[in-house]
């Protein structure tokens, strides 16, 4: 009678959605509602609200101290990270991941390693190995390997997961897939976190050390967007016209790519030498019209002349 029990579904769903168990959950939950009934005096309990983040570090500490009584037992229980799916393959080689899942984030600690996506204003950039330098619950500050600390920021991995990998697992992975893919080619791009829906894109520049690529395309406001993304992404990309056409997206012809700005240029001269030739086409035909007309009046009075004498 202590506790809000609509309140507890929800957060056993969202436990559930983070792939804990139902075992793991409800002796949390037990050992939460014990430490709550002990610490507050009976008289003075009110109708409790269950705290997320405190269930998930119950379960966290109950999880290190089974792993500190039987280490040669202990299980691999995170299935969507993808380290854990296949342990004997290097991050690079696992099953392409997105970004780690919420619940191998909340085991983040300082000094860890992973992978995190860059960001300016509005602009995703990519992927860059990084070091968690400092923690406050969930924001985590992240200083990027290679980096002055000028450049250091704070990411809250409960707001933004999506800016969050395991080492390696995208900073240092080539692709699998479009592997014949260059600066210049067309792919059709599905931007989640700034414009989602299927567009159609070019790649504007390819990642040195792994399969992160550069797309540029047109957003609602037909504005030139760029975003980064991977090339084993299968989630935000496909092969060129495979999904944008399904939506029926054009990129408007008007609007191009800075880059590509003298391609244009030149398609355009193109066109207008084209219109030109055409116009000096439609004159020398009238100029062979008059020259004929004229040759027949000459030879007119050619004869008429010969006639006469």
């Amino acid at each position: 009678k202590h506790f809000n029990m609509a309140n507890k579904k929800q957060i056993e769903s969202q436990l559930l959605g983070m792939n804990f168990s139902q075992t793991q959950i409800n002796i949390a939950f037990r050992t939460y509602d014990l430490n709550y009934l002990i610490d507050v005096n009976p008289i003075q309990r009110p109708l409790h609200q269950y705290d997320l983040q405190s269930i998930i570090q119950i379960i966290l500490m109950l999880d290190a101290q089974n792993a500190n009584e039987q280490p040669q037992n202990r299980p691999n229980r995170a299935v969507s990270s993808p380290v854990r799916m296949y342990p004997n393959l290097k991050p690079q080689n696992q099953p392409f991941q997105p970004h780690m899942s919420l619940q191998d984030a909340f085991r983040l600690r300082v000094n860890d390693q992973i992978d995190h996506r860059r960001k300016n204003g509005e602009i995703f950039k990519k992927f860059m190995p990084a070091t968690i330098v400092n923690k406050q619950g969930t924001n985590l500050r992240i200083q990027y390997d290679g980096l002055a600390t000028i450049q250091d920021v704070w990411s809250d991995f409960q707001k933004e997961i999506h800016r969050f990998a395991h080492a390696g697992s995208i900073s240092n992975r080539k692709a699998h897939r479009f592997t014949h893919l260059t600066k210049g080619d067309y792919v059709d791009i599905n931007p989640l976190h700034r414009h989602p829906g299927w567009k159609e894109g070019r790649i504007r520049s390819l990642d040195k050390k792994s399969g992160q690529v550069q797309i540029a395309y047109t957003d609602p406001a037909d504005n030139i967007a760029m975003v980064w993304v991977h090339l084993d992404n299968d989630i935000q990309l496909a092969g060129f016209r495979s999904k944008s056409i399904q939506q029926e997206v054009q990129v408007p012809e008007e609007k191009k790519d800075p880059e590509f700005e003298p391609e244009a240029k030149v398609d355009e001269e193109m066109n207008r030498l084209r219109s030109d030739n055409e116009e000096l086409n439609v004159t020398l035909r009238q100029l062979q019209a008059q020259i004929e007309t004229l040759q027949r009046n000459l030879h007119g009075k050619t004869q008429q002349l010969v006639n006469k004498n």
